[in-house]
């Protein structure tokens, strides 16, 4: 059996055992999937207007005193450049190998 395939019997299978649950069986993952939901909405909100929630302010916290990167050279960016691609490439033909 293929991936997709497993995937899809899964899915239905998980599918029909949620269907056959009753009501009161099902209410304490609403009422979880309810809170998770309201809390996925007020953390996009936050981050909207005022950035990414938790995140570290770049004064003194885990960046520290840490100078800016270099600016490279042209021909260093096209090497590592070419480098990129010929990865990205190699790990493309590997992707395949793993499906069978």
């Amino acid at each position: 059996m293929t991936w997709p395939n497993r995937i899809r019997y899964v899915a239905k299978k998980l599918g029909e055992m949620w269907n056959s649950l009753t009501d009161g069986t099902k209410q304490p993952y609403l009422i979880k999937a309810n809170k998770l939901k309201d809390k996925y909405q007020k953390d996009v909100a936050d981050y909207k207007t005022k950035g990414k929630v938790g995140a570290v302010s770049m004064g003194m916290g885990m960046m520290g005193n840490c100078m800016a990167p270099k600016p490279m050279m042209k021909s260093n960016m096209d090497d590592e450049e070419d480098d990129e691609e010929e990865e990205d490439e190699e790990e493309d033909d590997d992707e395949y190998d793993d499906d069978e």
